[in-house]
């Protein structure tokens, strides 16, 4: 399971993943922006990540971090707590990357069913050990690859929302300085104007000063 979810500024997001023993639970996040209030400021990119057991006891903490990857054995079966903490933050809000991925591929629970297949079979040989290896290693390989690439694909969407943020900067800094530069003409145009008008207060200010 993975999504991005926003955390608002002194309060926190939390989730439940039902697991049992002999299953590995498997945690990614990663801040990919941060907002002061509804203004385009950017802030702290942190957050505090942590996991409660069935039992009320936290078996995984994060503190202030902006990215990490957790695993946790599963030791007792039920309803496991994952939240993103945003609490210690007073103004800014977090968008969050988050996933959540159940590991039932130990190498005993793995191969449970099969060897519950090959039990009567007494004349196994090393070709099935070294089938399992393989297949592991492939399984387990692959997994990884997913995983990079989906921490890649959260850094870029941090990237382009900070270039997204910097091109409205641009924009609104150009139109800024293009309207001033208008109204700066336009008074420097009317200066010149009344410094040949006879009559005008600048002229003879003007008439005075030489």
């Amino acid at each position: 399971m993975e999504f991005i979810t926003k955390v608002t500024a002194k309060s926190k997001e939390c989730f439940y993943q039902y697991a049992k023993p002999k299953q590995t639970l498997r945690f990614e996040y990663q801040v990919v922006d941060s907002g002061f209030s509804k203004l385009d400021i950017s802030r702290d990119m942190t957050i505090s990540f942590y996991v409660r057991s069935p039992d009320n006891k936290i078996v995984v903490k994060d503190l202030k971090k902006s990215h990490g990857i957790k695993k946790y054995d599963i030791t007792r079966a039920g309803d496991y707590q994952m939240c993103l903490d945003n609490s210690f933050s007073q103004y800014s809000s977090k968008t969050v990357y988050f996933e959540v991925s159940i590991d039932v591929d130990s190498e005993g629970y793995r191969w449970t069913m099969m060897n519950e297949l090959l039990e009567a079979d007494k004349k196994r040989n090393d070709t099935i050990s070294h089938l399992k290896r393989t297949v592991n290693k492939v399984k387990d390989d692959l997994e990884s690859i997913k995983h990079h690439q989906d921490t890649f694909r959260a850094v870029e969407a941090r990237d382009i929302n900070i270039q997204e943020k910097n091109l409205t900067k641009v924009n609104a800094f150009s139109s800024l300085t293009t309207v001033f530069m208008m109204l700066f003409g336009s008074l420097h145009l009317c200066v010149l104007k009344s410094m040949f008008n006879r009559k005008s207060l600048v002229y003879k200010i003007f008439k005075l000063l030489c």
